[in-house]
């Protein structure tokens, strides 16, 4: 086992130690309930299925029989935390409540009669470790190790326990004396003696439904410590998938620079909900109620992340926040998305392979048709420890009322056997969408509807009429192996594709806007840097200018003083004295003072032509500057004009926008309305979510023309289930049948607690799209989260991680952004194309701009899906 797989296995034993240490609580006691009545036992007084008592004898609702829970060794649970605070350190940091109330050493449940049903003993966890707390304690490495042992060893307990009649033959009902040994038994079973008061047992009567059968329902325990001790060994031999393993990565190992806040980074919430990232399918209901922000970029993130892989993505969010209202959406993302790859066959037969699965149940001979890889991955399941929670959404989706009837005219997929799922009451359903499979009488309903007929009752039964009232999968399915498809498979695909293509093509004329705003946005934070810099290279070159004036001055004023020095020096050569005249003592005078005066003009000539030279020289650097101010200005103010008209193009583009398809179109205060920006949903007005809405349509159509065409192999595929266990103790064929079931239901929901008998026999990662039960914040509106190395459930420390895409503006050396250095004419060569050609507009082919009514076809439309695995630009496939 690798260090890491250790780790993580040692996260899981933790997580199921805490588990086995929260209980549930047993029913207080109140004898008058009139529904499920609990009673203590007392020494000398009848048991309620005893003569004498007064549940004796009385008869139950039709339909229903009664039963009745034992819980053998009530005791407190706060008993059991004094307990074991003596030997395990409760710790400083534990700031909630503990669990309280009672618990028991174990149940069971017997008939109406007294007698012990098989198979509905159940130890209680938190007494069993509480005794390996005292014995061997929690140092050993076998502490928690052996809790199915110990409950088989109690079951074992019970069956001896149980009498035979015989008088009867049969089995005898249990009495007092019978009860007290078993509570005797387990108390030493469990290692409790002395631990905690546990001597009393109380009985609950119930009514449940002939139908029903036995409910082996765990009454005492955590519903997935079980499931935990099963995960951890195979945690431990490195057998666990994506999910999981991101879920159970250490905060150490997480990569923190993924995490884009998005309240504070608008520009990414946008980006997530850009049109070639929102799925092509959208749910049915009314085109002018799009999903609002957080909700699209939620679905949109989600067929990103996990569309072609594995992972976990958490939404997290108040009730009534649209939370299920965005997993319709996804529902219809994930069919669409199918569709597109049945699309692609040839012929339906196309989507097996050539030998199926074989195998017989007793004399029967099955099979299960192989699909193909390109096929795997698209059942859905919903799940939560809710259980009302799922079955809500079971039952809505199919509703009459959860589809525009109004928009979208009467469209029935399947609706009569939709509707019989429903139940009596629910009102009619439009599409076999969703089906709730929790506990066993709904699978056996579900089953029983799906694949058989109704018929009419006795009673109303007319010779001459025909005697069913609706008809199951079954006999659909060799109606159409006889009657043959309704249409030729490629006019079902061409219809298919025509409304593909119709979508592909809103999306990307939505997509260039999209692009021109995502650009006018970029601009418009680079023409801000753009002034400053524009402002400041103004104010230098002002002051270059001033300063090469007043240099040029100095420099005149200089050259014209030594001018004037010169000038009087060679005035005062004129009248130097000849050589003759200083033979005389007064001739010699008049010479002294003239090469005196001759030496004072030619210092000060020197001097001015030192001034001079200085002056000039500070000139010539206050050129050179001025030259450097006037290069750095003329490019930056070229590239501001250049940009505020690229700006105003791209303003006016938005313009007629907004003018065809109103709010839909990000506004400019986008990014600086928060309140407004939650509200609204970008991209998404009426003609294309109507028209994705008609693709999610087209591609139930679709499904049913594959059905048509190949319903020899659907109907062996789903023969399997209803009528051979054989088939779901085959790990193939388990996840066979569930890809066939999905291509006829979408969806099924399922009960937490009850998942280990669904999905006994798949492997880590066999059903690979699921949603779980989310938790409710103190937030006023629903926040989606993710977290690089971990999913989740119910209270994962969610943070989040968005992985933007953007086509920022490649820098040419001369500081112009590279479209605006082609447009404008830069002649630097590391943004010069070997091509020159100015970028397109908006809404423009060729250079002529077009009018807002025409629709270009590009492949800028084209959708492309990688995963969530839930966003790489992906239409939310």
């Amino acid at each position: 086992m690798g260090g890491d797989a250790r780790t993580k296995a040692d996260v899981v034993a933790f997580w199921r130690a805490i588990e086995l240490f929260s209980p549930q609580t047993v029913p207080k006691i109140d004898r008058f309930d009139t529904h499920a009545p609990v009673e203590r036992v007392t020494d000398g007084k009848p048991l309620p299925w005893e003569a004498g008592h007064r549940l004796h004898g009385r008869s139950t609702r039709r339909g229903y029989q009664r039963q009745h829970i034992v819980y053998l060794g009530v005791y407190r649970i706060d008993d059991v935390w004094m307990a074991v605070d003596d030997i395990l350190d409760p710790g400083t940091e534990n700031f909630d409540p503990r669990p309280a109330g009672d618990c028991a050493l174990a149940a069971i449940v017997l008939d109406g009669d007294g007698c012990y049903l098989p198979d509905t003993a159940i130890v209680s966890g938190l007494a069993w470790a509480a005794g390996r707390t005292r014995n061997p304690g929690p140092g050993g490495p076998t502490w928690l190790s052996g809790f199915e042992d110990a409950a088989t060893r109690f079951r074992e307990l019970v069956d001896e326990a149980q009498l035979v009649d015989e008088d009867h033959g049969g089995r005898a009902p249990l009495d007092h004396t019978q009860l007290s040994t078993i509570r005797t038994k387990t108390e030493a079973l469990l290692g409790v003696t002395g631990l905690v008061q546990c001597t009393e047992i109380r009985v609950r009567s119930v009514e449940v439904r002939e139908s029903d059968g036995v409910d082996s329902t765990d009454f005492l325990n955590s519903f997935i410590a079980k499931d935990l001790d099963l995960v951890r060994a195979e945690v431990a031999q490195g057998r666990f998938g994506a999910g999981l393993g991101r879920y159970l990565t250490e905060d150490a190992n997480l990569d923190l620079e993924r995490r884009v806040d998005l309240y504070a980074d608008p520009a990414a919430s946008l980006d997530g909900c850009r049109p070639s990232a929102t799925p092509l399918g959208r749910w049915p209901s009314e085109p002018d109620h799009p999903l609002a922000l957080g909700q699209q970029f939620a679905v949109n993130s989600i067929m990103s992340e996990l569309g072609d892989g594995a992972g976990v993505f958490a939404v997290n969010g108040p009730p009534g926040t649209g939370k299920s209202t965005l997993l319709r959406d996804l529902v219809a993302a994930v069919v669409v998305e199918r569709a597109n790859r049945i699309a692609a066959l040839g012929h339906p037969r196309d989507a097996f392979f050539a030998a199926p699965h074989r195998w017989n149940a007793g004399e029967y001979p099955r099979i299960v048709q192989r699909w193909k890889p390109e096929f795997h991955g698209f059942e859905m399941v919903v799940a939560s420890s809710n259980n009302g929670a799922v079955e809500n959404i079971s039952r809505e989706m199919p509703a009459v009322g959860q589809f525009d009837e109004a928009t979208f005219g009467e469209v029935d997929y399947f609706g009569d056997i939709a509707t019989a799922l429903l139940g009596d009451g629910a009102g009619p359903a439009w599409a076999l969408t969703a089906a709730r499979l929790g506990r066993k009488s709904y699978r056996s309903d579900f089953v029983a509807t799906l694949w058989f007929d109704e018929k009419a009752p006795r009673g109303e039964r007319d010779e001459s009429a025909d005697q069913v009232r609706r008809r199951g999968i079954q006999s659909i399915l060799k109606e159409l192996e006889t009657a043959g498809p309704g249409r030729p498979w490629r006019d079902a695909v061409a219809n298919y594709e025509a409304a593909r293509a119709h979508v592909e093509d809103l999306l990307a004329q939505r997509q260039r806007a999209h692009d021109g705003l995502s650009e006018v946005a970029g601009l418009r934070r680079r023409l801000a840097e753009l002034a400053s810099q524009l402002d400041a290279a103004v104010e230098h070159l002002r002051k270059a200018q001033q300063s090469e004036l007043t240099l040029r001055a100095a420099v005149d004023r200089e050259d014209t003083g030594r001018s004037t020095v010169a000038a009087e020096i060679e005035s005062h050569d004129q009248v130097r004295p000849p050589w003759w005249r200083t033979l005389s003592r007064r001739a010699r005078a008049d010479r002294d003072r003239w090469q005196a005066r001759r030496q004072q003009l030619a210092e000060a000539l020197s001097r001015w032509n030192s001034a001079y030279q200085n002056t000039w020289a500070a000139h010539q650097e206050s050129l050179h500057t001025l030259h450097e101010a006037q290069s750095r200005h003329e490019p930056l103010a070229h590239e501001h004009r250049g940009m505020s008209a690229r700006i105003d193009f791209l303003d006016a583009a938005l313009d007629r926008y907004r003018e065809q398809w109103g709010n839909a179109v990000p506004g400019r205060d986008w990014f600086d309305d928060p309140a407004h920006r939650e509200l609204a949903a970008p991209w998404s007005d009426p003609e294309v979510t109507e028209a994705r809405s008609r693709l999610f349509l087209a591609a139930l159509d679709l499904h049913r023309d594959f059905l048509s065409h190949v319903p020899k192999q659907m109907r062996q595929a789903l023969q399997g289930p209803p009528t051979s266990s054989a088939a779901a103790r085959r790990v193939t064929s388990t996840r066979r049948l569930w890809r066939t079931r999905g291509v006829r239901c979408s969806s099924s929901s399922h009960w937490c607690r009850r998942r280990s008998r669904h999905w006994t026999r798949c492997s880590a990662g066999s059903v690979r799209r699921a949603s779980a039960g989310c938790s409710s914040t103190k937030r006023g509106s629903p926040h989606h989260r993710t977290r690089s190395g971990r999913s989740g459930g119910r209270g994962a420390p969610w943070s989040s991680v968005i992985r933007c895409s953007s086509s920022p503006l490649s820098p040419c050396r001369s500081g112009l952004s590279r479209p605006y250095a082609e447009h404008s004419g830069c002649r630097n060569d590391g943004c010069r194309p070997q091509t020159r050609r100015s970028p397109l507009p908006i809404g423009s082919t060729d250079g002529v701009p077009l009018s807002p009514t025409v629709r270009i076809r590009s492949g800028w439309g084209r959708r492309s899906v990688s995963t969530a695995g839930a966003t790489t630009p992906c239409s939310l496939s």
